[in-house]
């Protein structure tokens, strides 16, 4: 296996908030980037009805760990509903009331000596390491009928090769659960009594459809389906 140094070019990043329309939303969200200390290139903002906002704002490159704390931080400020980063696929919905993104700035991040990326959090993108997953599991079966009480196993090996990924691999086969998973039982939540605004306007830009109107919302029609039960909504 060769290594070698090259740069990674990557292009400012856009933070879409969706609220609840208030009065120092915006503001509160600024100052969120403020606090982090990270620079604002540009920011939008639009009422998309007397109950509904949403803010936009390209920021300077971050590294993907900042950008996972600014999105926590931003999701705390009362009244927000969600927070799709720079990793995320676009809203259409929130997008069309928005002015159209930038092209932006091209960086060039500082060159590292190996070619590899963050640790693996999704399952999609792992691949292989089933022997290494098969071992692990029967070390854990072997301690767990009592052949290796009090026994602690770790992974090691050269730097960059893959430890954390799947050490977190193995954690999400124990609890059963991917992090698609995860994050679809997040969506899954009780409803929020804001989000009648969005699904009432997605159900009428798509004629009532609601397989249409949840990709719009970026759920699935079942998420749909319960959340408009649950919420008393009317279809078109």
């Amino acid at each position: 296996m060769s290594v070698q140094r090259r740069p990674r070019p990557t292009l400012d990043q856009f933070f879409t908030i969706e609220a609840i329309d208030r009065v120092g939303l915006t503001a509160e969200v600024l100052g969120v980037f403020y606090q982090a200390k990270v620079g604002v290139i540009e920011v939008v903002a639009r009422r998309l009805n007397p109950k509904w906002a949403v803010v936009r704002v390209e920021a300077d490159f971050i590294r993907r760990a900042q950008a996972r704390d600014l999105i926590a931080l931003l999701s705390k400020i009362p009244d927000v509903l969600r927070v799709l980063g720079p990793d995320e696929p676009c809203l259409q919905i929130l997008e069309d009331a928005l002015p159209p993104r930038r092209a932006g700035r091209t960086h060039v991040l500082t060159p590292t000596p190996y070619i590899c990326g963050d640790v693996v959090h999704n399952d999609h993108h792992f691949y292989g390491r089933q022997e290494e997953l098969a071992k692990l599991h029967d070390l854990l079966d072997t301690q767990r009928h009592g052949a290796m009480t009090g026994t602690m196993v770790f992974i090691t090996g050269p730097l960059k090769t893959g430890k954390s990924s799947l050490a977190l691999r193995f954690g999400r086969e124990l609890l059963g659960r991917s992090e698609e998973k995860t994050a679809t039982s997040a969506t899954s939540a009780a409803p929020s009594p804001g989000q009648q605004p969005a699904i009432s306007t997605a159900l009428e830009r798509t004629g009532g459809r609601r397989e249409d109107a949840a990709k719009l919302l970026g759920w699935g029609r079942n998420t749909l389906t319960r959340k408009i039960q649950e919420l008393g909504i009317r279809d078109v």
